[in-house]
């Protein structure tokens, strides 16, 4: 996922022990394919641009959980 610039950033934070486990399991394993990128915007005007041109892109709010934040840099 990525933020779109002006608008605000996705932050990730795993729990520490799984995220640990994680890295030491990925260092055994071959490097995976690229993947695909979704833009993450909390303005319903922008997903829409950016869906036209037809990328991925969806709102802030579809994806607020315990490990995943929006912080946005639109003043509301």
């Amino acid at each position: 996922m990525a933020a779109i610039m002006n608008e605000g950033y996705v932050v990730h934070s795993p729990n520490n022990a799984r995220l640990f486990w994680a890295l030491l399991e990925a260092k055994e394993r071959p490097l995976p394919v690229a993947q695909d990128w979704e833009l993450i915007s909390d303005r319903t005007e922008t997903v829409k641009a950016v869906r036209s041109f037809g990328a991925k892109c969806s709102l802030a709010s579809e994806h607020q959980s315990s490990t995943i934040e929006y912080l946005s840099l639109s003043a509301k």
